[in-house]
């Protein structure tokens, strides 16, 4: 099963898409015409950062955080001096605190000289900028390194040459050294102050954060896995159990460092920054999880030696053995993944912003947090001891567990069969399924009636709350069904003709396969006040749907500088960039954010 879940974790890798990411415009610029044998000139490297990004200036205030750097090319007729870098702007910024950063446009100055001996003819300069910008908002993109090359001669010395661009470059002579500060008029590097500690207080907030994936709706479909992995430990001595517990943590944080190892490095491996979770829009990926989920959903009910193939052996792993709590706990990480917690983003995008050490370290505590209950757990093995070991009880509560496996195999693949959210009935339809099983099985397993009589209890429990959540989930349970038209499918051009209208415009990012997505629909977006409060103010509502890998919002998504879903941006014409809500968050958190465009009591 480690095996199985190893290699899903490079299909993931590759599945990560080339999306384009916002980059800084770059310009540059030669102080003359052409160059000359041993003479001095300067390179101007005219930076624009996008509109509601600042880039980290070439002195930031954290020693973690990557400094805007621009070099030269390597060419044997060049020397190049350090480049002057004008002051940065010291602004705060909301849960990251103060930095130095650069915005808007501004200009780098590279002097350089040109060896003496270097040959006429021509010459193409290469400039290198390294950089790392962030949303206003402050979620950071992965570090780029931009080239941008000025093309040029060098001519023999005496021939004329004019100077070009004084609004750059004031007035200087060939006999100036390359060494004296002087022949550049730009403003000096801002000095440096005492770096900030925020490395602890990170790992503290990524420990809080994997403590709240536990209790995320994405998780749901693992709780069984958990439930079982921790009945099954407790049969063991306490040191046998915690260290079975150490094992499922291992795994935990191991395919949790896999996958923010995809997400750290896709920029520099695929050339975009891929979000978390967004290997659940590539179509096999989404199948090749339902199959790993439905092969382990009939190895529970015992059909492995009957149905399957020898080959397929190696997936039945146990909870009583130290590797298979390592694939119990890689499938668990794996599956909690569609979603982001509270506070993630922000651990997301300082891990991103980091040296890779620095961001797999912060990227384990988020791991580290998520496997602690469980690990816990397993340290007081007296506690699942009450429960029954032998017997037809804990046969038929193990087959039992199938049914979510199965429940949640239908969900991932259910919008590419049927649509989103009609998936649902497949969903009801496995729990109703699942549950007149129960009752058979029950009937079989049991020799009196007040087995029988519970199971069928919580069979038709399983089969009713099933069909409930399809009612729930279409709209068909409070009359919201209609709602969805309410929703404009987005575009680049639909938020844009929407912020021309002056209207607070809501661009909700969601998809099928992200649990916590739809929670926030049924909780905030399909409640009657809000939906009302939402029209009084005339808000434009547009869904981005994500749930597919060629989605257009996908490249809105990067804009933003943000690291999964939810989502949800906030346009007003009172504010120069959106709000971004992201994970859960209520009616009055939505509603608190349009009210400066009016009022809505």
């Amino acid at each position: 099963m480690t095996r199985a879940i190893t290699f899903i974790t490079i299909l993931l890798a590759l599945a990560s898409s080339t999306r384009a990411a916002p980059e800084l415009k770059l310009e540059a610029v030669l102080d003359r015409t052409e160059l000359q044998p041993g003479a001095t000139a300067r390179v101007a490297v005219i930076t624009e950062v996008p509109t509601g990004f600042h880039a980290q200036s070439s002195a930031p205030l954290d020693k973690f955080l990557i400094p805007f750097r621009v070099t030269v090319g390597e060419d044997k007729r060049i020397q190049p001096a350090e480049p002057v870098y004008p002051n940065g702007a010291i602004k705060q910024y909301f849960g990251v605190g103060k930095m130095s950063v650069y915005g808007g446009r501004f200009t780098t100055v590279v002097p350089i000289r040109i060896n003496a001996d270097a040959p006429a003819g021509p010459i193409e300069i290469k400039l290198n900028v390294r950089s790392q910008i962030c949303t206003d908002a402050g979620n950071c993109l992965a570090p780029t390194t931009q080239t941008v090359t000025i093309s040029t001669s060098i001519v023999h010395v005496g021939q004329p040459v004019t100077y070009t661009r004084a609004d750059l470059f004031p007035p200087i002579t060939d006999a100036a050294s390359l060494n004296d500060r002087s022949v550049v008029d730009a403003p000096p590097i801002a000095a440096s102050e005492e770096p900030t500690k925020g490395l602890a207080a990170m790992l503290g907030l990524g420990l809080l954060v994997g403590l709240i994936f536990n209790v995320m709706p994405c998780v749901l479909p693992v709780l069984p896995l958990k439930i079982m992995g921790f009945y099954e430990a407790s049969h063991h001595r306490r040191g046998r159990s915690l260290m079975l517990g150490v094992m499922f943590s291992l795994g935990v944080i191991g395919l949790f460092l896999a996958m923010a190892g995809i997400v750290l490095l896709s920029k520099s491996l695929f050339g975009a920054q891929t979000q978390w979770g967004q290997w659940f829009s590539v179509g096999w990926v989404v199948w090749g999880m339902a199959i790993l989920l439905g092969v382990l959903g009939i190895s529970m009910i015992g059909l492995f030696t009957v149905q399957l193939p020898t080959a397929f052996y190696g997936l039945n792993f146990r909870h009583d053995t130290l590797s298979g709590n390592v694939g119990w706990g890689m499938l668990t990480a794996l599956l909690s993944t569609p979603c982001t917690a509270p506070m993630f983003a922000g651990v997301m995008a300082y891990a991103i912003t980091q040296p890779l050490p620095i961001g797999f370290v912060v990227m384990s505590s988020v791991g580290v947090g998520m496997s602690l209950p469980y690990l816990l757990l397993s340290g007081f093995p007296e506690v699942a001891r009450r429960f029954p070991r032998a017997g037809p009880a804990p046969a038929l509560i193990k087959e039992a567990m199938a049914i979510p496996m199965f429940a949640t195999a239908v969900w991932l693949v259910g919008p590419r069969l049927v649509g989103d959210p009609d998936h649902w009935w497949l969903v009801a339809g496995v729990a109703v399924v699942g549950a007149a099983l129960l009752i058979v099985r029950a009937y079989n397993l049991f020799k009196t009636n007040r087995g029988r009589i519970v199971t069928g209890i919580i069979a038709i429990v399983v089969a009713g709350a099933g069909v409930t959540l399809a009612l729930e989930m279409t709209g068909q349970l409070d009359g919201t069904a209609a709602d969805r038209k309410l929703w404009t499918e987005y575009s680049d051009e639909a938020l844009a003709a929407a912020q021309v209208s002056g209207k607070p415009v809501v661009v909700k990012f969601t998809a099928s396969w992200c649990a916590t997505c739809q929670y926030i629909d049924r909780t905030v977006f399909a409640d009657k006040a809000t939906r009302d409060q939402l029209a009084k103010a005339g808000a434009v509502l547009i869904k981005a749907d994500l749930t597919y890998e060629d989605a257009v919002g996908w490249k809105q998504l990067n804009r933003l500088g943000h690291t999964g879903i939810p989502l949800t941006a906030i346009y007003t014409t009172q504010r120069p960039e959106p709000v971004l809500l992201d994970s859960i968050y209520d009616s009055a958190t939505l509603l608190k954010n349009i009210a400066p465009v009016q009022r809505l009591d």
